[in-house]
């Protein structure tokens, strides 16, 4: 039988708020997030989850999301989580399963994306978009009966009237072979090589490999930032 489960906080930067039934609660590392909460990071801020199965939830600035669902069969591998994102952008990492009945979803206001182990982004302003760097997802748009299977190094939008796209190569990762393995200064420059067909860049530092404590990101035009960490 599904019982409620809990997630913890792992990592909190900047103003991050938790609500629960409407209540403001002290943000802390180590608290529990509960199914219900509603948690936004502000600018430059943000919140890291971590579920019983060992899968991630990293908040960035800007963002509103709610806790839908978060439950777990006792001794299975059996679990069904649901976040809704409101606005702004999620990155997950979400461990493989062997029970095919298991669930993670992210929903967004026109789609809901659903995984069974991999590692994703969602974000949400005009249109909702999912990139997938591990793994395949499935996206399934309010306006299309048919999801949209996407796999790794492919993205989907899905816009206003709530149809995927077809999935969408996405560009390659910036060239990072020439910055230093760690910063010792508080406002890094970070250059890099320029990608053809970039519009723009999101640099993320963070103190471990996995970017689950985030010191800072920036959203750039030029393959350079420097970043308030």
């Amino acid at each position: 039988r599904l019982e409620e489960t809990e997630a913890q906080v792992i990592s909190t930067r900047g103003t991050v708020r938790i609500e629960r039934n409407g209540t403001p609660l002290a943000v802390a590392k180590g608290m529990a997030v509960k199914p219900g909460d509603r948690i936004s990071a502000a600018e430059a801020s943000s919140i890291t989850l971590k579920f019983p199965d060992g899968s991630t939830s990293s908040l960035h600035a800007n963002t509103n999301a709610r806790i839908d669902v978060m439950q777990a069969v006792p001794g299975t591998d059996l679990i069904a989580h649901r976040l809704r994102l409101d606005a702004g952008r999620i990155e997950n990492a979400v461990t493989p399963r062997s029970n095919s009945a298991s669930r993670f979803e992210m929903a967004t206001p026109v789609a809901v994306i659903g995984v069974r182990g991999t590692k994703f982004r969602v974000t949400v302003d005009e249109t909702s978009r999912g990139e997938i760097v591990e793994g395949k997802v499935e996206a399934k748009g309010t306006g299309s009966p048919t999801p949209v299977g996407v796999g790794a190094g492919y993205g989907t939008i899905v816009p206003a009237n709530g149809v995927p796209s077809a999935p969408i190569a996405l560009l390659p990762a910036p060239n990072l072979k020439n910055l230093p393995s760690a910063f010792t200064v508080r406002r890094p420059i970070i250059a890099f090589d320029p990608v053809p067909n970039a519009e723009s860049y999101r640099v993320l530092v963070a103190t471990d490999a996995e970017f689950t404590d985030l010191l800072g990101e920036s959203i750039t035009k030029t393959p350079r930032a420097q970043i308030d960490t």
